[in-house]
């Protein structure tokens, strides 16, 4: 246990957001104060809280950044951005997040829809198919059947001429 020796021992103070009180937060005289209280409820289903506080209107860009770096929230900030309205950051930030969403939603409901109407529009192609070929076997026109699944305009002229639809 020699390295203790090198190790200083002296009083260290942690804060946890989740344990202090919302007018415990007006206590700090930097943006930590701000910072610590967006940690607290940022996983709040109701952002409420963040609408009429009035630290929240204007905070300094280190704050700011400090709050996007803890948190991994985008609050879109400008780069000249000096002072930031962390209400409105996360009114904006919530409306992308919500495109992305709906964005996302779509492409898979589009996808999901594409490869729905592929497989019906297959299994409707095989069964027209399957029609025309026991059609030409009752006629018994069985060299039809080989250059109809080798052309496609034959095929085509071949449903026309039976009515196969």
């Amino acid at each position: 246990m020699q390295i203790l020796q090198f190790v200083p021992d002296y009083k260290l103070n942690l804060l946890s957001p989740d344990l202090l009180d919302e007018q415990d937060f007006d206590k700090f005289r930097t943006g930590l104060g701000a910072a610590m209280q967006f940690l607290k409820h940022q996983h709040d289903d109701n952002m409420d809280w963040i609408q009429n506080n009035q630290r929240m209107q204007a905070i300094d860009r280190n704050t700011a950044d400090f709050i996007q770096t803890t948190t991994g929230t985008d609050l879109h900030l400008k780069d000249d951005d000096e002072v930031i309205n962390m209400c409105r950051a996360w009114e904006n930030s919530m409306k992308q997040a919500e495109a992305r969403g709906e964005a996302r939603g779509e492409a898979r409901g589009e996808a999901r829809g594409e490869a729905r109407g592929e497989a019906r529009g297959e299994a409707k192609g095989e069964a027209r198919l399957s029609r025309l070929i026991s059609h030409l076997l009752s006629l018994g026109k069985t060299d039809e059947i080989l250059l109809a699944t080798k052309n496609d305009v034959l095929r085509n002229q071949l449903y026309e001429k039976y009515s196969i639809v």
